[in-house]
């Protein structure tokens, strides 16, 4: 299983290459000498790259609360502001 921090940066590397294919796409739309494979294939690795960065948004966002849960369950006593109330 990957750490937290390499799953933020897989994270930030698809999201990266993502923005860049969604601008490539934008480009070849307006150009009227871009072919429709062209705009059919970015459109593919868009659409691959969207599933992949969801894919590993889920493994972050599980891994993230698992991590956060145990975290609160061993410093439950520990984060009580009121000296009062760890007794």
């Amino acid at each position: 299983m990957k750490t937290l921090y390499e799953l933020k940066q897989n994270l930030a590397t698809i999201g990266q290459q993502l923005q860049k294919v969604e601008a490539q796409l934008a480009e070849k739309a307006v150009d009227p000498n871009a072919s429709m494979e062209e705009i059919q294939a970015l459109q593919k690795s868009r659409d691959d790259l969207k599933m992949r960065f969801d894919v590993i948004k889920e493994q972050h966002d599980a891994l993230e609360a698992e991590q956060k849960a145990k975290f609160e369950a061993k410093n439950g006593i520990n984060s009580v502001d009121d000296p009062k109330e760890k007794v």
